[in-house]
């Protein structure tokens, strides 16, 4: 009879410390694959901020640059169209002493349409010869 007993609950003894020492080692795994998945999706934003970043930088550094090219060559032509008119200003007192700084203005104006009028002819002629 001990012996049916033995034959009947010693299968069983085994089988739940089998499932028991199953159980703590699929705890114990799954604990660490979870702490690897956490720490792999953290180096996965990691990169893709990385990534974000380096591509946040080049953009602004290409926006930079046209800017910069921009304002270079805008401030190169505001200047040089200031510094002409400055020039100009100089000319005319030196040639006409009398005039107000009202009247030069206004013939800066006068003669500007008209470079402007004379420039527009000559584009326009020379897009019609292409063409």
């Amino acid at each position: 009879m001990i012996t049916e007993i033995e034959n009947q609950v010693f299968p069983i003894i085994i089988i739940n410390s089998i499932v028991s020492i199953i159980g703590v080692v699929i705890t114990i795994i799954g604990g660490y694959i979870i702490n690897f998945i956490k720490l792999k999706n953290n180096q996965i934003i990691k990169d893709i901020g990385v990534a974000q970043y380096n591509y946040s930088k080049i953009l602004a550094l290409d926006i930079w640059h046209i800017v910069d090219e921009h304002f270079r060559i805008k401030q190169t032509i505001e200047t040089s169209t200031e510094n002409k008119i400055n020039m100009f200003n100089d000319e005319l007192k030196k040639k006409c002493p009398y005039i107000t700084q009202e009247e030069i203005d206004f013939l800066i104006q006068t003669i500007a349409g008209e470079v402007n009028n004379v420039k527009n002819t000559v584009t326009s002629e020379n897009n019609n010869t292409n063409i």
